[in-house]
């Protein structure tokens, strides 16, 4: 794991916060995904903190549509967990394409 994703999984915000502030190329950094799939979106997802997920998205709105390894995005894999918080803000931020499972533009099915 990267820094980032070890800061998420912990929820150290202020750690997050410094080094998302610190990033020059969100895109490039925050959409790497560790040997198990997960970006630092997915482990924000998985630990329900709304506060850590914002920095993210602020900062690199794309997260949002990131699979994991399990194809699942963020929203699925925060609503598996049961954060409801969490859930109703990437819903917010997720665009329509990526919540409708029916959707034959989807190039992931």
């Amino acid at each position: 794991d990267r820094p980032i994703h070890k800061a998420v999984l912990s929820g150290h915000i202020k750690i997050v916060e410094e080094i998302i502030r610190r990033i020059q190329d969100p895109k490039q950094v925050l959409e790497i995904k560790n040997d198990n799939g997960y970006t630092a979106l997915a482990y924000a997802a998985t630990g329900g903190s709304v506060r850590i997920a914002e920095c993210l998205v602020n900062k690199c709105p794309g997260l949002v549509s990131v699979r994991n390894a399990k194809e699942h995005i963020p929203i699925v894999v925060a609503s598996l967990y049961g954060h409801k918080d969490l859930v109703r803000y990437l819903y917010y931020h997720t665009p329509l394409s990526d919540l409708d499972p029916c959707d034959e533009s989807d190039e992931h099915k």
